[in-house]
């Protein structure tokens, strides 16, 4: 509620005598909140107030970018870490990452409710580091891992070489 009370809405809410949770969340038809009620596609509470040509409207719309984005970078990440350790490469400083993305993603959907983009990046700020952070850990693990087979293989080759050109001399 704190958030709430911080947000554009509080004063239009009351002056229109809405609550302040019944009003998106509708305390008769209690439903389990979900990502597709922000924003301004169909289904989203947003767009039961707000037009195309609200300010409020952009800012929903801009809200909804930066949860997605947050939520498509912990998938991206998991994906990458999952290839690199399926190389069996060490990526536990990077699933330390993904954890702080998935706290940032619940703590961006409780910081909606400030209902200001400026607020929910504040916020979510630290997950994009995170993913960032998670996704060159991946990138950096599978070229190490592309790099140790290919000097593996030089070496085989080396040792083969000079292995070779032994048994000649010892022919000789």
């Amino acid at each position: 509620r704190f958030a709430f009370q911080q947000s554009p809405h509080k004063e239009a809410f009351a002056a229109k005598g809405l609550s302040q949770c019944a009003a998106c969340h509708d305390h008769h038809k209690v439903m389990h909140p979900t990502d597709a009620w922000l924003g301004v596609n169909e289904g989203a509470v947003c767009v039961k107030c707000h037009a195309p040509q609200d300010k409020g409207y952009a800012a929903a719309e801009q809200m909804k970018k930066i949860l997605d984005s947050l939520i498509a970078g912990q998938a991206r990440v998991k994906a990458a870490l999952g290839e690199a350790q399926a190389l069996n490469m060490d990526v536990s400083e990077g699933e330390t990452a993904v954890e702080l993305i998935r706290e940032k993603t619940i703590e961006s959907r409780t910081a909606i409710h400030a209902f200001t983009p400026e607020h929910l990046m504040e916020v979510a700020k630290d997950g994009f580091i995170a993913e960032a952070k998670a996704e060159s850990l991946a990138a950096a693990a599978v070229f190490e891992y592309k790099f140790r087979r290919a000097g593996f293989g030089v070496a085989t080759l080396v040792i083969t070489g000079l292995a070779l050109l032994l048994w000649l001399k010892i022919r000789a």
